[in-house]
């Protein structure tokens, strides 16, 4: 499946730092170079990867994503079947909450890897978040338009088996467990967080570097598919930058 990855930035693409078809690219090695000003690019026609600073998790890599981890079983304190559930993603290093704008999914429906969950509202950004997950959608635990929904909060109710979802045809928003990061909860983000400015130990204009994001609480590593963008285009929020490939699924880095 294919997952789009958002970026919280707005800029022009000075250099791609790791080229399309990479293979086990680190978390948090910075990958795209973006400046503010389009007379800024020329400086960068030589910007070679090696200029990057090495992989290191900073704030300009994105945070707890859009891509949601593998939902993690419930909890056995009910009479309800097995079952998973999605939790609110954290879509940047500082949120604590989203607001739910729109659902994608309905009750009794199948779900796959790269299938749109919701637009979560943060205030950056509407971003897209899309299953890591496969299952029927058994209950939806927080409604549609609900605002300042705490990460890690269960949202939607996934199982393995179409015959279970009559179980929960009277489930309640109260039944889910207390908001709680867990594995339940996407992992660093397919949203991009606002790019933190590069080390000054360069000669190159202010920049700002986007790194590779961990889109599962285990991820490492990832390939970096295919760009959606090129040297010279100036992206905004929402922009999807490129195609990741993880153990999991394809996910769509966007911007």
């Amino acid at each position: 499946a294919t997952i789009g990855w958002e970026s919280q930035d707005e800029g022009y693409v000075a250099a791609i730092a790791v080229p399309e078809g990479s293979q086990d690219v680190p978390v948090g090695k910075p990958v795209l170079v973006l400046v503010e000003e389009q007379g800024s690019l020329g400086a960068f026609s030589d910007y070679k990867p090696s200029d990057a600073p090495a992989a290191a998790p900073s704030s300009s890599s994105p945070a707890p994503a859009a891509a949601a981890a593998p939902a993690a079983p419930a909890a056995p304190a009910t009479n309800y079947p097995a079952h998973n559930l999605l939790s609110m993603p954290a879509l940047s290093p500082t949120m604590t909450a989203g607001n739910i704008a729109t659902y994608k999914v309905k009750v009794g429906e199948k779900i796959a890897p790269g299938d749109l969950i919701c637009d979560i509202e943060t205030d950056k950004a509407t971003i897209g978040w899309e299953s890591q997950d496969e299952g029927y959608v058994a209950a939806i635990a927080v409604p549609e338009g609900s605002q300042d929904v705490p990460v890690g909060k269960p949202v939607l109710v996934l199982v393995e088996e179409q015959g279970s979802l009559g179980a929960f045809s009277d489930y309640k928003p109260s039944d889910a467990p207390a908001a709680a990061p867990s594995s339940s909860s996407p992992a660093p983000a397919a949203a991009a967080a606002p790019a933190a400015p590069a080390a000054p130990a360069t000669n190159y204009p202010a920049h700002n570097l986007l790194s590779m994001p961990a889109l599962s609480p285990t991820m490492t590593a990832g390939n970096i598919a295919t760009y959606k963008v090129k040297v010279g285009e100036k992206i905004a929020p929402g922009d999807l930058i490129c195609d990741i490939e993880t153990d999991k699924a394809t996910i769509g880095w966007e911007s």
